[in-house]
Order: structure tokens, then sequence, then C-alpha cells
């Protein structure tokens, strides 16, 4: 069994290795004010994320590769997408702020799991279901402004505050978590 949890390539990985290759081609998308296909293409996104984790828990494909590069790739395609939102000319008025608050969260994230990596502490984070929910709403924002602007949609600039709020919390849920990390006396 332990030989399973060390596997690499399964199918739910395979969905995953999707998702990552869908990342340059939205950001193609909203670089070039296809907002539309960036939209459907988030959305494909979100369906993908689902469907991996499903597909690991059915088929009893959870790896350890698995849930680290599913992690990776949500982290790629919202860091990838926020950034974009900040540098492109979006059809929609978007507050900065929020964006670069969620864009720095992600980074955040990031740099200490690389950190970690760097003190030799191969970890797993597990995001509490409260800090998972922080970034499915503001996923959920996002693509609510993607859709509106591809799709003349209503959209309240003040939902990104909310989701910028939502991360500020998981962050916080992240950073308790490192702090015990970093502290629990392992050289």
């Amino acid at each position: 069994m332990k030989n399973e949890k060390l596997r690499v390539f399964t199918v739910a990985t395979g969905v995953t290795f999707v998702r990552l290759l869908l990342v340059p081609v939205i950001m193609s998308c909203l670089y070039y004010a296809q907002w539309r296909w960036a939209a459907v293409l988030f959305v494909v996104t979100g369906v993908t994320d689902y469907l991996d984790g499903f597909i690991a828990r059915r088929y009893n494909q959870v790896t350890t590769f698995g849930a680290f590069f599913d992690a990776l790739t949500d982290k790629i395609l919202m860091v990838g997408i926020w950034g974009m939102l900040l540098t492109v000319h979006f059809p929609l008025y978007l507050p900065v702020y929020p964006l670069w608050f969620l864009l720095g969260k992600e980074l955040l994230i990031v740099f200490g799991v690389v950190w970690l990596w760097l003190l030799r502490r191969l970890v797993t984070i597990q995001p509490a279901v409260t800090w998972k929910m922080t970034g499915v709403i503001a996923m959920g924002v996002t693509g609510w402004a993607m859709l509106a602007a591809g799709f003349d949609f209503v959209f309240l600039p003040a939902s990104l505050w909310v989701a910028a709020g939502c991360a500020i919390l998981g962050l916080i849920g992240y950073a308790r978590q490192f702090i015990e990390l970093i502290s629990d006396g392992r050289p």
C-alpha cells in the first residue's frame, strides 16, 4: 500500500494535468480579451478540479504526488488569473486591492511550502474545511467576474472584497499550521 501512495501517474493526476494545460490558454484568452472563452475554460477547470478528486477517492487513486500536484495546479491557476486581471484592461470595474490580497495569499502559501521544503520538512498541508471554503469563495467570485464580462451578467465589485476577506481568514489558518510545523522541534 505504501507504493500506492508514491505512484505519480493515475487517471486522477491526468485530469489534473489537463487543468494545468488550460492555465496558459485561459491566460491567453484574458490577454487577448476573449472573456467568454476565458470564463468557459475557467468553469472547465473547476469541473476538472472536482473530477480529479472524485476519481482519486472513488477509484482508490489518492497519492501523495496527486494531492501535491492538485494543490500546486490550483495555485498556478489562480495566481495566473489574478495576475492577468491586474495587468489587462478588464471590461468591468474590479477593485485592485482585493485582487492583490487574493494574489498575495496564494503566493505566501507557495513561499511557505517552499521554505518548509528547504528546511527539509516534507509535509502535506491539510487545509481545514473552512480554509478550503475561503478558496472556493475566491474562485467562485473570480469565475463570476469572468462570466459577467463574457456574458454581460451583473457583477458586484464589492464581492471581491468579500473574497479577499475570506482569503485573509484562510491565510490565518494556514499561518497557524505553518507556525506549528516550523516550531515542532524537528531538525
